[in-house]
């Protein structure tokens, strides 16, 4: 230890020395609009009156020696100092205020820069406030009213930008605080971006042409022309950001992409996405960010994607954003949505889709996403319209509230999304013209499969308060619980219209008024189901019988099934009642309960919603169940970890003989010499095949005939203490 702590210092001191000898090639320069004269040296004792003069005499700097202009308090500008704009920098000069409250730089309107760099390399602006730059003219006058950077390499740190403009019409016009052109990488860090004017967009920066600024610690207040606007080939980085009163958050256009972290955009406006508008051919990528009360009268009250754009959200919170037609949090049109692990609450769009709206063969993945309080005439959740696909999975959608159908989800025209372990609770459907469908709605040629999801206490002043099916619809529902869903008018739970042809097979439906109700040619076929007052129509194995859910009063009651086995007074008829074997069940059940004891469902499946457990699991699968001596067997390996976090685990496989004999598996084979087979990984918050999806093993000459067990468990890593049961698989070795 004494030995690397000696190393460390000596690699300090080192970096002190060489930073002495950087810091003494460096030549330093004074300006002072007070107490300074142009004909001064520039020194500390005789600082240069103007900047403009210093700029021009400071000579050429270089890498080995760089110019640092050190500029005092005070007002520099045409009137105070007789300043003259723009500031021309070259490169290797760094230009350091007194800060932006102190050290102001005022082109005051009469110029289209406050400062101008071209063609540079290592450019620093620090510690001052840059004010009213007026980009007018020609290309690359019209832009950049602040800062304006052609292909130079810039550092903007701890200033304050403000009351700058670029009001040329067209694509001129853009990045009135800070305009960035070229293959370059500028970084602009602990900024402050206010009441600037952009026609064009970018009223706090604009960059252009595979530019790649970073953007961090910055604050955009009250801009006009939307805060950030990078196009064509752009590669936007934004990190602990904060957008707030501006007209547009951040533009992406022209195959353009952003990453944004740890950022709050909220209360931006702007005609669509008035947080994030992704304009042709770009990506967006969101992580813990905040996005709320931003309102777009268009499309997308805070984000909007388009044309082949796509976006991916995770850990984000959109909260109470508004718009005026599609999309109140979010709104994509041809593009892909991934949004994952995050809230939607309290959003309002005047047509579809008040929490999310895709549309025009636009792709969505929604994962473990809770999807609140959301308001709208269609799908007040989700709305999926014109040739929409995707997987909703693990989300949570309740409380959402539609005035004509759809309240938590809507799917129109050719969309059919794929909804799996979702909860759909508490939805209504009220308005003037409520057509149906608090739960879902689908309507023309539109196919969506529910697999394992419940859909409870929705209520309707239109039919179908659960599941509504219009127009040439097939959904298909396999493992859902739906109960007590209410509706002021005919059919309590499922309604089906219009031609439509819904599947309904190991599930439950039950409580309020009716169960199923058709009209005209429109078919259900029910198949091993729990259907409230029976059901004549097509199908086979159903049941009129309570399914028994467990009391209320239990710790665990919700809608799990009754089991004298986890303590209630009875079995519900739903056990061991559904179609096929649970691990034939479409969305992989075996690792889910119908229990409030948590115990897995096992054998024949059980009807209805399966919970996620609290309990780590593994499971062991082989390809055939007997073999020969050379015979080549597959075991497989499930681990299940219902925690929502990832947790590392030990994986440890064995075979044990006839005779008990623990016949280790390692290096493609085993036997008793070998050690079990270990793998340190770590288990994300749902399932994992794997470690390794197969592991193959050769039965070796010698292994007795008998039968012998595949067994796996799972252990806290560098530990004995086993998290989880025994896994254990028979098989047999012949002669």
């Amino acid at each position: 230890m004494r030995k690397i702590l000696v190393f460390c210092w000596a690699a300090v001191l080192a970096f002190a020395v060489f930073s002495t000898g950087l810091a003494s090639a460096t030549t330093t320069y004074y300006v002072n609009s007070t107490i300074g004269d142009d004909t001064n040296n520039g020194s500390r004792s005789a600082p240069w009156k103007t900047i403009s003069h210093a700029l021009a005499n400071i000579g050429s700097a270089s890498q080995g020696q760089p110019a640092t202009l050190l500029i005092a308090s005070g007002n520099y500008s045409a009137s105070a100092n007789g300043e003259t704009f723009p500031l021309e920098v070259k490169s290797y000069v760094t230009m350091v205020g007194m800060g932006p409250e102190s050290t102001v730089l005022d082109a005051g309107l009469s110029a289209a820069h406050v400062i101008l760099v071209q063609d540079a390399q290592s450019v620093t602006i620090e510690r001052m406030a840059l004010t009213q730059g007026a980009a007018t003219g020609d290309w690359p006058d019209a832009c950049g009213g602040g800062i304006c950077a052609i292909n130079s390499e810039i550092t903007v740190r701890d200033c304050k930008i403000y009351g700058n403009s670029a009001t040329v019409s067209g694509k001129h016009g853009a990045g009135a605080g800070i305009y960035l052109y070229g293959d370059c990488s500028p970084l602009i860090d602990n900024c402050q971006f206010v009441l600037n004017t952009a026609s064009a967009g970018g009223a706090g920066i604009c960059s252009e042409y595979f530019c790649s600024p970073t953007v961090t610690n910055c604050t955009f207040d009250q801009n006009t022309g939307a805060a950030i606007y990078a196009f064509r080939w752009s590669d936007l980085n934004v990190n602990n950001c904060s957008f707030t009163e501006n007209t547009g958050g951040i533009i992406l256009e022209d195959f353009s992409t952003g990453h944004v972290e740890a950022s709050n955009i909220s209360r931006n406006s702007a005609d669509s996405g008035a947080a994030i508008n992704c304009l042709l051919h770009c990506q967006i990528t969101l992580n813990s960010c905040t996005l709320w009360s931003n309102v777009a009268t268009g499309n997308g009250g805070a984000i909007f994607c388009e044309r082949d754009g796509r976006c991916v959200a995770t850990n984000c919170e959109l909260s109470l954003n508004t718009s005026g037609q599609n999309g109140g949090a979010i709104c994509c049109v041809g593009s892909a949505l991934q949004l994952v692990d995050s809230d939607v609450t309290a959003n309002s769009a005047r047509g579809q889709g008040g929490g999310v709206f895709c549309g025009q063969d636009s792709e969505a993945t929604i994962d473990e996403t809770n999807i609140a309080g959301n308001d709208a005439a269609w799908g007040a959740g989700v709305a999926l319209c014109d040739n929409t696909g995707g997987n909703l999975t693990s989300c949570n959608f309740t409380k959402n509230s539609a005035s004509s159908g759809g309240g938590a989800v809507f799917c129109q025209n050719y969309s059919s999304p794929r909804l799996l372990h979702c909860r759909i609770t508490d939805n209504t459907v009220a308005g003037d013209t409520p057509v149906g469908g608090a739960g879902l709605y689908c309507e023309y040629c539109s196919d969506p499969g529910l697999d394992n999801c419940l859909v409870v206490r929705n209520d309707s002043q239109g039919p179908g308060a659960g599941i509504y099916s219009n127009q040439y619809c097939s959904p298909k529902l396999t493992n859902v619980t739906l109960w007590d869903n209410t509706a002021a008018s005919s059919a309590t739970s499922i309604f089906c219209d219009g031609y439509s042809e819904l599947t309904l097979v190991s599930s439950i439906v039950w409580g309020g008024e009716e169960g199923i109700t058709t009209l005209g040619e429109s078919v259900v076929q029910a198949s091993y189901s729990c259907i409230f007052g029976g059901y004549s129509g097509s199908g086979t194995n159903n049941i009129d019988q309570n399914p028994c859910f467990a009391s209320a009063s239990d710790a665990r009651g919700d809608y799990y099934l009754s089991a004298e086995a986890a303590k209630q007074k009875k079995d519900s008829p739903c056990i061991d009642a559904g179609f096929g074997l649970v691990e034939s069940a479409p969305g992989g059940l075996s690792f889910r309960t119908t229990r409030t004891d948590e115990a897995f469902d096992t054998g024949e499946v059980d009807m209805g919603y399966h919970y996620r457990t609290s309990i780590a699991d593994i499971r062991c699968y082989l390809n055939a169940s007997q073999y020969r001596v050379g015979d080549t067997f597959d075991l497989s390996v499930r681990i299940a970890n219902p925690s929502d976090e990832t947790t590392a685990a030990d994986v440890y496989i064995a075979v044990v003989s006839p005779e008990g004999q623990i016949f280790c598996v390692g290096n493609g084979a085993f036997g008793p010499g070998l050690f079990p087979w270990v793998a340190n990984f770590e288990m994300p918050g749902d399932y994992l095949f794997g470690p390794a999806s197969v592991l193959e093993f050769q039965v070796p000459q010698g292994c007795p005939v008998g039968t012998y067990l595949a067994a796996g468990a799972l252990f806290i890593p560098g530990s004995m203490t086993q998290i989880s049961e025994m896994s254990l698989i028979g098989f047999d070795i012949l002669n």
